[in-house]
């Protein structure tokens, strides 16, 4: 009888770590920094965890299907949108096989301008404490960033491939915030 409920005991451990492993994935992701374009913050091999459920848009219409005498259309964000600074993991639009991690400089409706290195964000130089290595490249904009999409930049401008190639991030394109560096161990900090 002993035996049968330790069985008992042991099947329901093992379902609720299945559970709560399967929760993890979903709301949280981890991704293997790849190439030198946010160095010095983040390294190449450096691993660090994603929030998957920040950024998680809800379709308003759809809901209002399943909720009587709720009507919307749109979307809505559980805990809001990327914002300017913020690092974030998406697909490559280019190739959406590929992920990239990047800093969001500018969202919906900013205008963009770079001249001799220098990011401008609607007329006013921004400023970027986060970086540590000038850069001179060429001179873009001033552009829209347009509806839904956001314009991102590596904080090493000289080895990135980013917005300043012609191409925005779809919202639909976020995979989620950069959260935390977890590997190597003894860098191990918040994002």
């Amino acid at each position: 009888m002993l035996a049968i409920k330790n069985i008992k005991e042991l099947i329901k451990t093992i379902l609720y770590a299945l559970i709560l492993l399967g929760l993890l994935q979903i709301l949280i992701s981890n991704y293997q920094v790849e190439g030198p374009s946010m160095e010095p913050n983040l390294i190449e091999a450096e691993r660090i965890f994603v929030n998957r459920l920040v950024y998680h848009r809800i379709d308003l219409e759809n809901l209002s299907k399943f909720l009587p005498f709720y009507e919307s259309v749109g979307y809505s964000s559980l805990f809001g949108e990327p914002n300017r600074g913020d690092i974030i993991v998406f697909k490559y639009p280019p190739d959406p096989n590929k992920m990239f991690v990047k800093r969001v400089i500018g969202v919906s409706g900013d205008v963009i301008q770079i001249d001799n290195g220098i990011v401008y964000l609607n007329n006013e130089k921004l400023l970027e404490t986060y970086l540590t290595n000038s850069y001179s490249g060429r001179s873009i904009g001033p552009i829209v960033v347009e509806n839904d999409t956001f314009f991102v930049l590596g904080d090493n401008r000289a080895e990135s491939n980013d917005s300043r190639n012609g191409w925005f991030v779809p919202y639909d394109n976020v995979i989620g915030k950069a959260w935390v560096l977890y590997w190597p161990l003894n860098k191990l900090s918040s994002i």
